[in-house]
C-alpha cells in the first residue's frame, strides 16, 4: 500500500477567515478508518455556497477526497453537520424551470418505471426534486409519494402538483414497514452521507 494514511479522528485546523473545522469520518461503507488514501482536494467557491461562509474573508471551502483501501469506496472525508447539508441543497434552479425540462427525461423516466417489476401500487421517490418522475409515475398509474430536503421543491410538489412529499431525509419520515411496492432514487445515492443507512431504510419500507 502506498500514500499517506489519514486518521479520521483528526479534524482539520481552522482556516483564516473563521471557517469552522469539520470532523473527519471513517469509511461510510465498511466502517474502516485506518486505511484511507488521500486522493485530491476539491475547492468550492464561496459564491456558490453562501451558507458555509462564516466571514467574507475566506475565499473557498476545501473538501478532501479519500479512498478506503479496505473496500475501495471513494468519499469526502469531511463530516458535515445536518444543517450544512440541508443548506447546500437549498440553492438550485427554480422548481418551475426544472419541472419544465422534464420532457427531456421522458424516455429515462419510463425506462425506470418499466423496470419496476411489480404491480403498479405505491411508489416512493427519494430525492423527488421538482416532481418530474412522480408526475410521470402518476400518469402511469402509480400511487406516488416523495421525499426531498429542498423546501422550495417540496412546496412546489405539494401546492402545484398535489403530491404528498415529506420535507427532510428518508430516515426521518417514519414510513410504516413494507409500505411501498417500489422506491426510486435518481441522482441520490452519490449525495448521501451514509448510503448504507439510507439503503437499509429503503429495504425496511419496501414490501
Amino acid at each position: 500500500m502506498s500514500g499517506d494514511k489519514h486518521n479520521p479522528s483528526e479534524a482539520p485546523p481552522a482556516k483564516p477567515g473563521g471557517l469552522v473545522p469539520l470532523g473527519r469520518r471513517p469509511c461510510p461503507l465498511c466502517g474502516d478508518g485506518t486505511l484511507l488514501r488521500p486522493l485530491f482536494p476539491v475547492e468550492i467557491p464561496w459564491d456558490s455556497v453562501d451558507f458555509l461562509r462564516t466571514t467574507r474573508v475566506e475565499p473557498i471551502a476545501e473538501l478532501h477526497l479519500v479512498e478506503c483501501e479496505t473496500c475501495g469506496l471513494s468519499f469526502a472525508a469531511e463530516d458535515f453537520p445536518r444543517d450544512v447539508i440541508l443548506g447546500f441543497y437549498q440553492r438550485d434552479v427554480t422548481p418551475e424551470e426544472h419541472f419544465a425540462g422534464r420532457e427531456d427525461k421522458h424516455a429515462i423516466f419510463h425506462f425506470i418505471l418499466d423496470g419496476c417489476r411489480v404491480p403498479r401500487g405505491r411508489l416512493l421517490d427519494v430525492g423527488s426534486f421538482s416532481g418530474s418522475l412522480m408526475f410521470e409515475a402518476r400518469q402511469a398509474g402509480w400511487q406516488v409519494q416523495g421525499v426531498d430536503i429542498n423546501r422550495r421543491y417540496v412546496a412546489f410538489c405539494r401546492e402545484r402538483l398535489g403530491f404528498e412529499v415529506f420535507l427532510g431525509f428518508l430516515e426521518e419520515a417514519n414510513f410504516p414497514d413494507g409500505h411501498f411496492d417500489a422506491v426510486t432514487m435518481i441522482d441520490v445515492l452519490e449525495h448521501l452521507r451514509d448510503p448504507l443507512e439510507t439503503l437499509r431504510e429503503v429495504r425496511r419500507v419496501l414490501r
